[in-house]
C-alpha cells in the first residue's frame, strides 16, 4: 500500500504537469481555429475566381464549336 505522503507528492507532480500543458493545449486549439478560418477565407475568396474561369472556358468552347 502507498504511504499517504507519497500519494500527495505524486498528486502534486501531476497537478504541476497538467498546469504546464494546459496553456499549450489552449494555444494549440487557438492555432487550429485560426488555421481553419484562414483556409476557409482563402477558399471562399478564390471560389468566385474559379467559377468565373470555368464559365469563361465553357463559353469559349461553345463559341469555338459554333463557329467551327
Amino acid at each position: 500500500m502507498m504511504p499517504p505522503a507519497l500519494f500527495f507528492l505524486l498528486r502534486d507532480n501531476l497537478c504541476v504537469l497538467i498546469g504546464m500543458f494546459r496553456p499549450l493545449m489552449f494555444e494549440t486549439i487557438i492555432d487550429i481555429v485560426e488555421l481553419i478560418s484562414t483556409i476557409l477565407v482563402t477558399v471562399f475568396y478564390l471560389l468566385p475566381l474559379f467559377i468565373f474561369s470555368i464559365y469563361i472556358f465553357h463559353s469559349f468552347v461553345i463559341l469555338t464549336e459554333h463557329f467551327a
